[in-house]
């Protein structure tokens, strides 16, 4: 499998990455939500409340990205990459993928 063949520093990297880039996206969409709601004119258009919807998705998105690794670190990142329990089918097997991951 690809996370057997990682050395130690690839591991802490694939660990640290995701709490870099979802801190990043929280301060990006959160200056958005700040820039939108602290508008001159009151005028909220449709292009302006998807803007906060999908900044606020961003925010819980990221927030799970930022804390996943820690809250579950045996979580497998390479599950759908993996080959097929059976060994017919190499990589990208999702179905086998996500018959693995659910029993």
């Amino acid at each position: 499998t690809i996370m057997s063949t990682m050395n130690e520093t690839q591991e802490k990297a694939l660990g640290i990455i995701p709490i870099v880039t979802g801190s990043l996206s929280i301060v990006g969409s959160s200056c958005i939500i700040f820039m939108v709601a602290t508008r001159k004119k009151k005028k909220q258009t449709t292009y302006h409340r998807l803007l906060l919807a999908m900044s606020f998705l961003d925010i819980l998105f990221s927030s799970q990205a930022l804390f996943r690794t820690s809250i579950l670190p045996s979580v497998n990142a390479y599950a759908l990459f993996e080959a097929h329990a059976s060994g017919e089918h190499e990589g990208h097997d999702i179905s086998g993928a996500v018959h693995d991951l659910h029993g």
